[in-house]
């Protein structure tokens, strides 16, 4: 069984090894449309997605106390973006966003919430530098907060007002 969850092409050892794989797992239909259409066999081929387990991301009392945490007030907008740092996942997209509705709403906060992707890592890590340029550029150094990889998402998107997805790609 081959889990695809992305768009890398096969290396040389994947493609000799590919006519012994049984089945093929795409984590999306514009996953498997990739693949498929560089000549990987639909007959070996299924959509599943990722699974969610959904009685973690009830509503948690304890998003009052996150906030506490990270200093902000129970009315102050919390905006968040959850995505690994990685070029396509859309953060200056939502920098870019903070930035205006700071100027129209006032006093708001974004976090930014994944780590620097492994694959490409110095590509990612440079990315994340730029990043970190664009919200000094714009002034929001006290705006926008960069938590890294966390365990604890569902305290997290408890806290959030809104949630942003920004990515330029499909997955």
């Amino acid at each position: 069984v081959l889990h695809r969850h992305g768009y890398a092409d096969y290396n040389l050892f994947d493609k000799l090894f590919f006519k012994y794989v049984r089945k093929v797992i795409y984590i999306s239909n514009d996953v498997a449309n990739y693949h498929l259409g560089r000549g990987e066999y639909s007959d070996k081929g299924v959509v599943i997605y990722n699974g969610i387990d959904l009685e973690k991301y009830s509503p948690i009392s304890n998003a009052r106390a996150f906030r506490q945490e990270m200093g902000f007030g129970l009315q102050q907008p919390v905006i968040g973006h959850v995505a690994r740092l990685d070029w396509w996942k859309g953060h200056e997209v939502f920098i870019d966003a903070i930035a205006k509705v700071k100027k129209q709403k006032g006093d708001v906060h974004g976090i930014i919430v994944g780590g620097i992707a492994e694959l490409h890592y110095h590509k990612s890590k440079k990315y994340y530098e730029n990043l970190l340029t664009q919200v000094a550029s714009l002034g929001l150094d006290d705006h926008i907060q960069f938590l890294g990889h966390r365990t604890d998402l569902p305290r997290l998107l408890a806290t959030f007002d809104v949630i942003v997805h920004a990515s330029s790609t499909p997955e």
